[in-house]
């Protein structure tokens, strides 16, 4: 239990995800796109997906975490009948990226991601800035680049170093797959 009043937490959280391929054939995805939910503690949807998730257990719907792509519709309006009734302490961003117009220098799977994600940073942060001596947090739940992915987790933390100042060293790049 946290002795921390709402008032006084500093940290902002925010937790990404990609849709689209690095693929830039005939059989890729027309457009890449990354996109955030920026929110702060204390997160006031959990109690509710937790019902959710135990609601479903109680059904017989075993799922270790929500996602998206994979879950069925039935769970997905669930999860975001949840999310939609705290819309007001989120601020989604997203950056998409029409992967015809992307010029050759970032055509490299790590190179696009990195791109997308220090615009992805600029915008949220313009958005709400974390208050000096506060953390800004990035979640997710793994990057999505096979080669290179040394190199994409060196551009997200330069990325948040120059995004973040007085902030960076708190700063955080966190991958999970599943937060609850």
């Amino acid at each position: 239990m946290s002795t921390t009043s709402e008032p006084d937490r500093k940290a902002i959280y925010l937790f990404i995800d990609e849709a689209g391929n690095f693929d830039f054939g005939h059989s890729g995805t027309r457009h890449f796109l990354l996109a955030g939910v920026l929110m702060r503690r204390p997160f006031a949807h959990l109690p509710a997906l937790l019902d959710v998730k135990y609601d479903l257990l109680e059904e017989g719907l075993d799922l270790e975490y929500f996602h998206a792509s994979e879950d069925r519709q039935a769970v997905r309006d669930r999860v975001f009948g949840c999310l939609a009734a705290h819309a007001d302490r989120m601020r989604l961003h997203s950056v998409v990226a029409c992967k015809t117009e992307i010029e050759d220098a970032l055509r490299a799977p790590e190179r696009l991601y990195a791109a997308a994600f220090e615009q992805l940073v600029r915008d949220a942060l313009s958005a709400d800035p974390p208050p000096a001596g506060g953390q800004f947090v990035v979640v997710t739940d793994a990057l999505p680049v096979r080669r290179g992915g040394a190199a994409v987790r060196g551009a997200v933390r330069a990325t948040l170093k120059a995004r973040t100042p007085g902030v960076w060293r708190s700063a955080s790049f966190i991958m999970r797959r599943a937060l609850m």
